[in-house]
């Protein structure tokens, strides 16, 4: 199974996943919502979402794990994470250079609004990872009569998979001709908003959490303990 998406769709700005990008607990205060919605409307009118995946048969190792034919990923990390299951996917998705020129010029004349907007940026390129990987669900659960149960994300650069990972999954996607995503030779994605990452399938339950929405993914995420934003 190999795909491409996103044009043509109609993202909307998560804004409490925003707000909890930047820090709140609870719900900003009148004037600063307002300002998360102004940074949510000029984010999503630059967002030029895009999304691509592919499908490899899996088999896990005690060093980590392989995609067959394609690519090897080191980790204990990554073998805990795809423990038991017989396929993987890999998945990257973008908003496009438009979202980076606009976060650059609005940093240098607000601030706030920045900070405002990288915070949008960061909660609608999650929410077309959500969208995609629902979408590799839906198709996947139809094409046989065996219930497939799948694990949650996982990119490079999370536990101890390495993010020199980076440059071979976005090879692997053809991800800089097919929806604009390249890598730098630090490994940095460019557009900057963007993302890769990995999950599994296979016919056993996964002993994870799969319920809706960022918080609940926080449940799962080896990066748990040390991360600021954690649901």
């Amino acid at each position: 199974m190999s795909a491409d998406g996103g044009d043509g769709k109609s993202w909307t700005v998560d804004l409490a996943e925003a707000a909890r990008y930047l820090g709140y607990k609870e719900a900003p205060d009148a004037v600063m919502a307002e300002r998360l919605r102004a940074a949510a409307r000029s984010v999503t009118q630059a967002a030029r979402p895009r999304y691509i995946y592919a499908c490899w048969p899996l088999l896990v190792t005690e060093g980590g794990c392989e995609l067959e034919g394609a690519l090897f990923l080191p980790g204990a990390s990554i073998v805990r994470h795809l423990s038991g299951c017989g396929e993987a996917f890999l998945l990257a998705a973008t908003l496009g250079a438009d979202v980076d020129a606009l976060l650059r010029r609005t940093a240098l004349t607000d601030i706030l609004a920045g900070v405002f907007m990288d915070a949008c940026a960061t909660a609608l390129v999650e929410q077309v990872m959500d969208g995609a990987e629902a979408e590799i669900q839906r198709n996947r659960a139809g094409e046989g009569k065996e219930k497939i149960y799948f694990t949650s994300r996982f990119s490079p650069g999370y536990g101890d998979l390495p993010l020199a990972a980076q440059p071979v999954v976005v090879r692997l996607l053809d991800a800089p001709r097919r929806i604009g995503l390249s890598v730098t030779a630090t490994n940095i994605l460019v557009p900057r908003k963007s993302v890769t990452a990995v999950f599994g399938a296979g016919t056993k339950p996964r002993p994870v959490c799969r319920g809706a929405g960022a918080a609940s993914r926080c449940l799962v995420c080896p990066m748990r303990e040390e991360c600021p934003y954690k649901g």
